[in-house]
């Protein structure tokens, strides 16, 4: 029903955005990483995914077309709604949500607020072939999780999830790392709220 809606970003909230569109105004829920990436402009663009049940109707945004695909795919999945796919977006990015389910990397999706165990087995089992067919995944990024630095994701999860911004928290991390590339999680959260 609807693409994409744009123009003046009436109100933006880190959990919604409101966007005039001559005059009539847009609520539109968004994840945290939209949320970031759309701070401080005057005007926005977001991909929609329009939501109806039988006593509600709600928009869901995303500044990346290739998040509303994500949070489409997930929200494909029985027990997944979508507050938790927009949970997986504020806490996690497209691609890294796309690996972990490419990589059957259950454990890092469980880290997602609301997503038990089963659900995260689910989402890798249900997904993993459609993943490919997305914009998200490139092939050439799927190396396995031996790549995967899961040190510095649990560090990042958790800054988050102390109500740091996520670039915020990237930003601290990468310094940290240039220097001291093999530190535990536990040390990169001290060393970036430290910061």
């Amino acid at each position: 029903m609807y693409y994409h809606i744009a123009g003046p970003l009436a109100k933006l909230e880190p959990t919604f955005a409101v966007i005039d569109v001559q005059g009539l105004g847009y609520l539109i829920k968004i994840p945290l990483g939209t949320y970031e990436a759309i701070k401080g402009a005057a005007e926005a663009k977001l991909f929609i995914h329009y939501h109806t049940t039988e006593d509600s109707q709600t928009l869901y945004g995303f500044a990346a077309e290739e998040d509303r695909q994500i949070f489409q795919m997930l929200i494909s999945v029985s027990g997944v709604g979508p507050s938790i796919g927009l949970m997986a977006l504020s806490q996690m990015r497209s691609k890294e949500i796309a690996t972990a389910i490419m990589t059957d990397n259950s454990a890092a999706l469980t880290r997602i607020k609301g997503l038990g165990a089963k659900t995260a087995q689910r989402l890798t089992l249900e997904l993993k072939g459609k993943m490919l067919k997305t914009s998200v995944m490139d092939p050439d990024n799927l190396s396995g999780p031996a790549s995967h630095n899961t040190e510095r994701d649990d560090a990042l999860l958790a800054l988050v999830a102390l109500g740091l911004q996520r670039a915020a928290a990237e930003k601290a991390l990468e310094a940290i790392m240039k220097t001291e590339p093999n530190l535990g999680a536990a040390e990169l959260i001290r060393r970036a709220l430290k910061r």
